[in-house]
């Protein structure tokens, strides 16, 4: 084995998370969730953990307060996640 190979570290496939949300959906657990991978990611400054938000539809949703939130898909053509948080 080359001493170079051996000094190369391997990035993991990032960790899919998916977030389901409906119409009126708390915000703050939402956000704060997103915010927790968001940090990981930029401490380690690597995408350790990647996210998607999905609705039923794959039309906006708005939160409890009134936020409108634009999702990447519908939940019929959603990718597989590590995780969906529903």
């Amino acid at each position: 084995m080359n001493l170079m190979n051996r000094n190369i570290r391997r990035q993991p496939e990032p960790r899919r998370f998916g977030f389901l949300v409906v119409p009126g959906f708390p915000l703050v657990p939402y956000s704060s969730a997103i915010e927790t991978l968001r940090m990981a990611n930029r401490l380690q400054r690597e995408n350790l953990y990647i996210w998607e938000t999905v609705t039923i539809s794959g039309e906006p949703v708005s939160a409890s307060s009134g936020l409108a939130v634009m999702p990447e898909c519908a939940a019929t053509s959603a990718n597989s996640f590590s995780t969906l948080f529903v």
